[in-house]
């Protein structure tokens, strides 16, 4: 992992289990993993499910570069290079934005129990493809069973 992380390299991992939690699988079993582009999410208590708005727009702070100037990744990162003063380029926060786009309610209920989402297309998670590719939940859902 160490080459894909300081070298940007593909990674070798292929599945990422987010989460498990089999309290009680008919009732209240919480699990999500990611499987190449898809992350498959089972809420089987739909209690949490409900959509928040959109993240994005304008931060709500205007110091964002002094807070990332006395960070402790900015402070690593000046012992790394044995510097005082690290340049950032000024379109730093407009670079690392996600643009979620529209809300996509119609591709989302809070009652659904099985959500699949292209994490890669969807990154917000706003278009539940689960009714569209069913097997690719089913595909997916035996691996948090490994």
């Amino acid at each position: 992992m160490w080459d894909y992380l300081s070298n940007g390299t593909g990674s070798p991992r292929t599945e990422l289990l987010y989460n498990i939690d089999p309290l009680d699988p008919e009732e209240s079993s919480v699990a999500a993993i990611r499987n190449s582009q898809y992350k498959l999410v089972l809420d089987a208590s739909a209690a949490d499910n409900e959509r928040y708005r959109t993240t994005g727009g304008r931060r709500p702070f205007n110091d964002v570069d002094e807070l990332l100037a006395r960070s402790r990744a900015a402070e690593a990162l000046r012992k790394f290079y044995n510097t005082d003063r690290l340049e950032f380029p000024s379109d730093w926060r407009q670079r690392a934005r996600l643009t979620c786009g529209e809300d996509a309610t119609e591709h989302f209920s809070p009652d659904d129990k099985v959500f699949l989402f292209d994490i890669e297309k969807d990154p917000c998670e706003l278009n539940n493809l689960a009714a569209d590719h069913p097997e690719v939940c089913i595909a997916n859902g035996p691996l948090w069973r490994d």
